[in-house]
C-alpha cells in the first residue's frame, strides 16, 4: 500500500497540472477542467495494477482525461435536449456547435503538420519550451521563438477569419 501511494503521489505531482491544462484547453473553464483532472487521477487510483507497468504514464492520464471530457459532453448533450436547452433557441446552440467546429477547422487548416505538433505538445500537453528543443532538436530559444510565431500566427488568423 505504501508503494501505490508513493508512486501515485509522483504520477500526480508531475502531471495533474498537464491533465488540467489539457481539460481547460478543451472545456474552456479551469473549474471544470480541475473536476476532470481530479476525477483522471481516481481513475489511475482504481486502475493502478494496470498504469503501473503502462509505458506511458502521461499518455494514458490524458487519454483518460479525453474520455471524460467526452462523456460529460455527452451528458450535457443529452440533458440540455431534455430541459429544451437554458434558454437558448436550438439554432442558437448548433450555431455556436457550428462556430466551434468551423474554428477547429480553420486552426487545423492554418498549421503545417510540425506546428500542429508544437501546438498540441504546448498547450495541450503543457510541455515547456525546453521540452519542445528537446523533442525537435533545437535550442531552448529557438523553440521559444517558434512557439512564439504559432501563437502569433494562430491571434492574427482568429481575429481576421471569426
Amino acid at each position: 500500500m505504501l508503494e501505490k501511494r508513493n508512486k501515485f503521489s509522483e504520477w500526480y505531482s508531475e502531471n495533474y497540472e498537464s491533465v488540467c491544462r489539457y481539460a481547460a484547453v478543451v472545456m474552456g473553464e479551469r473549474s471544470m477542467a480541475e473536476d476532470i483532472a481530479q476525477d483522471t487521477f481516481l481513475e489511475a487510483w482504481n486502475k493502478f495494477e494496470v498504469l503501473r507497468t503502462h509505458p506511458n504514464v502521461k499518455g494514458w492520464l490524458i487519454k483518460t482525461a479525453y474520455f471524460k471530457i467526452n462523456n460529460l459532453i455527452r451528458k450535457r448533450s443529452r440533458t440540455e435536449r431534455l430541459s429544451f436547452g437554458n434558454g437558448q433557441p436550438d439554432g442558437m446552440r448548433e450555431e455556436q456547435g457550428y462556430r466551434v467546429k468551423e474554428l477547429e477547422m480553420a486552426l487545423k487548416a492554418w498549421m503545417s503538420l510540425e506546428e500542429k505538433k508544437r501546438f498540441e505538445r504546448v498547450f495541450l500537453l503543457g510541455y515547456s519550451a525546453a521540452d519542445v528543443a528537446v523533442l525537435e532538436g533545437i535550442t531552448e530559444n529557438n523553440a521559444k521563438v517558434r512557439i512564439s510565431r504559432l501563437t502569433k500566427k494562430l491571434s492574427r488568423n482568429i481575429r481576421e477569419h471569426f
